[in-house]
């Protein structure tokens, strides 16, 4: 059979692409020497040649197929089903066109009169059922970097990828004819998804931006790092893109798993908010689309213990997901009692999977049989311990029994702590209603799980036999903090530092350096020290006027007594 002058032009319109799907292609090289452009791979790939068609080639006359390819399964190709199910127009078929013949030249006239074009839904239905009829024992032709001579035929060329431990996906079916003395070269075009995590910080850091298409999308305060309260409500996002070779799969994969320590309480189900982010077509690219997609309908969600899955068995069947869409998954997680202070911290993460074949997708209605996954994303949460110590001023020795609140300004005034078992429980704006803190035998009281920040620290009551302390007290807890967006996943680089300031009274100072062990190490407590005096001080009114009034008296009452010795001498003279 000779090439018809339709099939060569409609070959030689078509170009060979690889993709995280190669896109499969029929193309006509008039070329035998074939190699593949290894520089884009991002994994180690063997692409592996079969002729299907064998054939001989002449600059005018085009191929002449002679037969089928060594290795390959021609009989089985004619009598297989869905191929002879091919419509090739005018109400017949590829079956019905052949009949009972099973000869290499009229089952490749069949194929031509399909009259496929490039990168078609059809055309990759056609590349699927041909790879079928390779013999397992037949021979390939591997391609490399090097340029491999190809003989005269069709050729199917097949990713022989297996997934590893490096993240990337398997290429598509390519559909090449060779003939001719002009080199061709394939490229691969690999991409995949690819997932961040980011954690809202509660006072600025640098904002995180992303790219959708050519538009930028800036979240405010969302950052690799955090440190926060126990009782908060942590904002947590997750991000997911597409890749750039997402039309070439007829249904799509798509599933975050993200896991956090049991130091978060997990969100309702009905507290997680699921967007597709899509450009807006704004030249200036500083804008996007946002769409809520609906769970049960779009994507299902999962919680179980810490464990949160958003999966969308098919992303094709939400029509506003394209390659330049982003997907965002949004929900805050309580920060709860089990937080460790300072290092390690609460180190939580999230990885992606999604469908890697772009030539066995599945039915859309199930998971597909290849998948592959991200590497895993992290962020990490910081809390820390404030230990207040009270001794003697004269002595040092430690001091019992002493009492103590501590509270904060809020925006809407004072927020005075709540705590349980040395732990923060949550704030309130009644100083009544605030816990009393009491120093122990070690002279120690503690309040575990505070932000960083100022607080302010009022003493109740003194130690018995010792002056109260009437000023407020001021600390303020400086963390010193990787806020950004490339944190590299090690918690020491994350917490480098913390200190303690004092001030509002004399009584008072940081003595955090004279922490040692775990306290010392984890970078995550802090501690202060308050002096106290025995004795008894004379009641104050206020201010230098109310001294001097005292020192006023004490002189009237010394001139007083003078004047009485003095008349009483005089009347003793006389």
């Amino acid at each position: 059979m000779k090439t018809t002058k339709r099939f060569i032009a409609m070959a030689a319109a078509l170009t060979l692409t690889a993709c995280a799907a190669m896109p499969m292609s029929i193309m006509t090289a008039s070329a035998t020497e074939v190699s593949i452009n290894t520089s884009k791979d991002k994994a180690t790939h063997t692409y592996s040649a079969y002729q299907i068609f064998e054939a001989t080639y002449d600059a005018d006359l085009g191929l002449t197929i002679t037969g089928y390819g060594e290795g390959y399964d021609g009989a089985a190709l004619a009598g297989d089903t869905a191929f002879k199910a091919l419509s090739i127009g005018n109400g017949q078929t590829v079956g019905s066109f052949l009949g009972s013949k099973t000869d290499a030249a009229t089952v490749a006239q069949a194929i031509e009169k399909l009259n496929y074009t490039n990168d078609s839904a059809n055309t990759d239905a056609l590349a699927a059922i041909l790879q079928k009829h390779i013999k397992e024992n037949a021979t390939a032709t591997a391609l490399s970097s090097d340029a491999v001579n190809l003989a005269a035929g069709y050729w199917i060329v097949l990713d022989t990828y297996t997934s590893n431990t490096t993240q990337d996906a398997i290429s598509k079916y390519v559909l090449k004819i060779s003939g001719g003395s002009e080199a061709i070269t394939i490229t691969p075009k690999k991409d995949y998804p690819n997932v961040v995590k980011k954690v809202q910080e509660n006072t600025g850091v640098d904002d995180y931006s992303y790219t959708v298409g050519t538009t930028t999308v800036t979240d405010e305060d969302y950052n690799d790092v955090a440190d926060y309260n126990i009782g908060d409500d942590v904002p947590f996002k997750l991000y997911g893109t597409m890749p750039s070779t997402y039309d070439d799969y007829n249904h799509y994969y798509y599933s975050f798993t993200d896991t956090l320590g049991s130091e978060f309480t997990m969100p309702a189900a009905t507290g997680v908010t699921v967007k597709v982010v899509n450009p807006d077509g704004d030249d200036e690219g500083t804008a996007a689309d946002v769409a809520t997609l609906t769970a049960g309908t779009d994507y299902t969600i999962s919680i179980e213990g810490n464990v949160l899955t958003v999966t969308f068995m098919d992303t094709k069947k939400v029509a506003s997901i394209s390659a330049n869409s982003v997907i965002t998954v949004e929900y805050e997680a309580t920060l709860n009692s089990n937080a460790k202070v300072g290092l390690p911290g609460q180190e939580n993460k999230v990885d992606l999977e999604y469908s890697n074949n772009p030539n066995k997708t599945g039915d859309g209605s199930s998971k597909p049989e290849d998948t592959d996954k991200t590497p895993e994303d992290k962020v990490i949460v910081f809390t820390y311990e404030q230990d207040i110590k009270k001794i003697d001023a004269a002595t040092g020795t430690e001091l019992k029994d002493a009492e103590f609140i501590l509270f904060r300004t809020g925006a809407s005034g004072d927020e005075y702590a709540l705590v349980s078992n040395n732990k923060l429980t949550g704030w309130t704006t009644t100083e009544a209603d605030a816990t009393v803190l009491k120093t122990d035998d070690n002279g120690i009281c503690k309040v575990i799980g505070l932000d960083d920040g100022t607080y302010k620290l009022k003493e109740k009551k003194a130690p018995t036999d010792y002056n109260p302390i009437n000023n407020v007290m001021v600390l303020a807890i400086d963390a010193n903090t990787a806020n950004g967006q490339n944190w590299n996943g090690t918690a020491a680089s994350a917490l480098t530092e913390i200190t303690l300031s004092t001030s509002g009274d004399t009584h008072i100072s940081d003595i955090t350096s004279q922490l040692s062990g775990a306290a010392k190490d984890n970078k995550g407590t802090v501690q202060a020290q308050i002096t106290n005096e025995k004795g008894i001080n004379l009641p104050e009114t206020g201010g230098i006027g109310t001294t001097l009034f005292i020192l006023g008296g004490g002189c009237a009452a010394g001139i007083a007594g003078i004047y009485l010795i003095s008349k009483k001498k005089t009347r003793e003279e006389e």
